[in-house]
């Protein structure tokens, strides 16, 4: 760490040339920051896989919470298609739910959102709320890295369009 400027050592040494003491000191370094002058150590590292991971985790929960209190920040539309889907619960109802079902209803919704906001509107009116829940259960069981990318194409190819112009979805598991 010294080699790196983080921290000093001083040798404290008596008449005899005898150690006294070592002392380790820890510079003040102010936090380094990108294009900085003079120029930084290429040791400084990128975001951990983790800390996105839990950004993520925090996002679906803000989410959840707005669409509960049914906050302006969402957009009308949505709601609409959350309530369509039945999945708008209330706060006193979350009490009596188990955490894993709580998780995955915060899941759902997280991806539809993402759906909404990148124009899959047709498939959110025409999908079923059992299809959802069939598919989010049919992910869990594939054990995939990343749940929430593997749900949400299961989503997107789940659908297929029949002559008439309809969706309709050609996976259905009974749960």
């Amino acid at each position: 760490m010294q080699e790196l400027g983080y921290i000093e050592t001083e040798v404290v040494r008596n008449e005899n040339k005898e150690i006294v003491s070592r002392n380790i000191y820890i510079v003040d370094i102010p936090y380094i920051q990108k294009r900085q002058y003079p120029y930084a150590h290429k040791n400084t590292e990128g975001i951990n896989k983790n800390v996105k991971d839990n950004n993520i985790k925090y996002n679906i929960d803000d989410l959840f919470y707005l669409i509960i209190n049914n906050d302006a920040k969402i957009p009308k539309k949505f709601l609409n298609i959350i309530e369509k889907l039945e999945f708008n619960y209330k706060h006193y109802m979350l009490q009596y739910m188990k955490k894993d079902k709580i998780d995955m209803i915060k899941n759902i919704i997280y991806v539809l959102y993402d759906l909404y906001n990148k124009g899959f509107y047709s498939l959110l009116q025409n999908i079923k709320r059992e299809n959802l829940v069939n598919l989010y259960l049919l992910a869990i069981d594939k054990k995939p890295s990343n749940l929430l990318n593997y749900y949400k194409n299961s989503i997107i190819n789940s659908i297929k369009i029949v002559k008439n112009g309809k969706l309709s979805v050609t996976k259905n598991v009974q749960i």
